[in-house]
């Protein structure tokens, strides 16, 4: 069974976490100091119930998925790099 990477990157630079490191946006990057600005996300409410899962190239962009407490038949997945995200 994986669990993610192992806090190494693969040959294409994608690292994917493990589920212990799992976070909500707004905890990941609340201390955020680098390029992008992942900081400028944390406030917006579409982002509230986005957990990240996965990152490219260093931070570059980020993947995160919508989780909520109530039962859905899909989860959605978001792309976010700075300010800018997309689903």
């Amino acid at each position: 069974m994986l669990n993610g990477t192992g806090e190494e990157y693969t040959d294409e630079l994608y690292e994917f976490y493990s589920i212990e490191k799992i976070k909500k946006v707004s905890k990941e990057f609340q201390e955020w100091e680098g390029v992008p600005n992942h900081q400028s996300l944390i406030n917006l409410i579409v982002i509230k119930d986005l957990f990240v899962f996965a990152n490219f190239s260093f931070n570059q962009f980020v993947y995160a998925i919508k989780l909520s407490q109530e039962e859905t038949e899909n989860n959605e997945v978001y792309i976010l790099c700075g300010k800018e995200y997309k689903k």
